[in-house]
Parts: C-alpha cells; structure tokens; sequence
C-alpha cells in the first residue's frame, strides 16, 4: 500500500468528483424540469457533496480505504440521484449526453487526438470501482479502437448502463468518434470513417 498520494490517487479522486458532481447535475436537472421537488437538496442532505482538495478527504495512514470509501459515496450519491426517475430515463439520458458534450469541450478533447488518448479522457470521468477492483477490461489490440467492458454489478444507479452510454455519446460526439455498445457493459469506440 502507498504511504504518500501519487498520479493514480489523485485521478481517483477526480473520478469520484466527476460522477459525484454528475449526480448533483441530475437531481438538479429533475427538480428543474418539475419531476422531482427538493430533490437537489434531499441529495445534499443524505450524500454531502465531494468538495475541496484530495487531501482534505484522504487520511494518508489508509489511503486505499480512504479512496475506496470515496468511490462508494460517488457512486451512492448518483444511484440516490437516479432513484426517483426510473420514469424519465429518456429525458435524463438526454440530458447527460449533453452533459457529455460539454465535458469533451471542458477537457479540450479535439478529433485529432488519438483513439487511446480520447478513451483516457473518458474513463477520467466514470469510477469504476478501484483499480485493484478489475471492474474495468481494455479489450482488444486495434490501433484506431478501443474495446471494454464494464462490470455493471457494483454500479447500483437505476439505469445506470444507459446513462453512462448516453454520457459517452456525447462526449465522443464533439471528438468525431463512433461509439458501439453492445449491452452488458461491452463497449468500442473507433475513429469516425
């Protein structure tokens, strides 16, 4: 185990806030479009936001077990977020693929950045458990793709595989890159032809 913070904490860090912050978008979202009312502010109440600098969060006796605990409140908090709109999952996959769009454009991901760099950008975003976890898979040995597979069994928001595919549309929209996604979490993206 590291006794300091180093790149993969860091980035581990910055996934944890990235799904916690799309969570909040979400409940957000829902309450502006008059499904949901206090949804946002229920959120915070149950599933304090993820602010402030890693350090702030990370007790460098147990740096795993502090990171792993942030990864289970990220994802909690966008599963809470999801909870009340299993009626609305097409609007809300909607709206993260152009949640998506405006994350390629934060990044500054253009279309001329290689496949494998672009993928990088986008697994920056989604937590998939710990790395040591193995919940994500690179398959595949192309040149211009990208292939893997998500283990879906830990991600426990409602409709949850169809918002990070809508999320990653968008994202690779902006790129010029095609997304195919052949359900139980098995993913390609390649270069536009």
């Amino acid at each position: 185990m590291s006794a300091f913070l180093g790149p993969i904490h860091y980035r581990m860090f910055e996934k944890a806030r990235s799904v916690d912050g799309l969570a909040r978008r979400i409940a957000a979202y829902a309450d502006a479009q008059g499904w949901t009312e206090g949804h946002a502010a229920a959120l915070d109440a149950s599933n304090p936001r993820l602010e402030g600098e890693i350090t702030d969060h990370i007790d460098l006796s147990q740096i795993h077990a502090s990171l792993d605990a942030l990864v289970h409140d990220s994802e909690a908090a966008l599963a809470a977020a999801c909870a009340p709109l299993a009626g609305h999952i097409d609007e809300v996959c909607a709206y993260a693929r152009t949640l998506g769009a405006q994350a390629a454009e934060s990044d500054g991901a253009t279309a001329d950045a290689d496949v494998k760099q672009i993928w990088q950008l986008v697994d920056g975003h989604w937590l998939d458990g710990m790395p040591c976890d193995g919940f994500v898979t690179v398959t595949g040995g192309e040149p211009d793709a990208v292939s893997w597979t998500i283990n879906l069994a830990p991600h426990t928001a409602a409709g949850y595989e169809r918002l990070r595919t809508a999320w990653t549309a968008g994202y690779l929209d902006v790129v010029d890159v095609q997304l195919e996604s052949f359900g139980n979490g098995a993913y390609r993206m390649a270069k536009a032809a």
